[in-house]
């Protein structure tokens, strides 16, 4: 069966679709990644943050509905309205050796920090996240070096 082709309305980034041999869309999404970043690269600082959060809602929406066999306009909705619950004020960035190593955002209730760590050859390995007095940690896998599936857990912040 050939790979459904559906993008993005407004940037027109690759779109997984649950009936594409997951093979395929992980190359999409990785696609769509590399699109993702390109474009925000050309943005001035204070906007990137936003856009940024607004790519990963819709890629969280996307991977949920590869996951699911798709989601309906209210399920996609509440998915949205859930992801945006934490949206920051304001944040500062962090970089070591120009890469985006952390970042600490101020919310209405609070300060959001995360911390990004990278592979030796540059691929993001792991993202810890500490926020209301949770800590979700995401660890990343490849293969070939492909992102081939991640891994999250979260406990009580100590």
């Amino acid at each position: 069966m050939p790979t459904i082709n559906d993008r993005t309305p407004e940037m027109e980034f690759p779109l997984p679709h649950p009936d594409n041999d997951l093979s395929d869309d992980v190359l999409r999404l990785r696609a769509a990644l590399l699109q993702i970043d390109s474009s925000i690269a050309g943005l001035p600082t204070g906007s990137r943050v936003e856009t940024i959060e607004n790519s990963l809602i819709a890629l969280a929406a996307a991977v949920l509905a590869v996951q699911t066999g798709g989601l309906s306009q209210l399920e996609l909705a509440q998915v949205t309205d859930l992801l945006n619950t934490a949206r920051p004020d304001s944040a500062t960035l962090t970089y070591t050796d120009g890469m985006l190593t952390g970042a600490t955002e101020a919310l209405h209730d609070g300060t959001r920090t995360t911390v990004l760590t990278y592979t030796p050859d540059g691929a993001l390995a792991s993202a810890v996240q500490t926020y209301a007095g949770r800590v979700r940690t995401t660890v990343l896998t490849y293969t070939g070096g492909l992102l081939t599936g991640f891994e999250t857990t979260e406990v009580d912040d100590e």
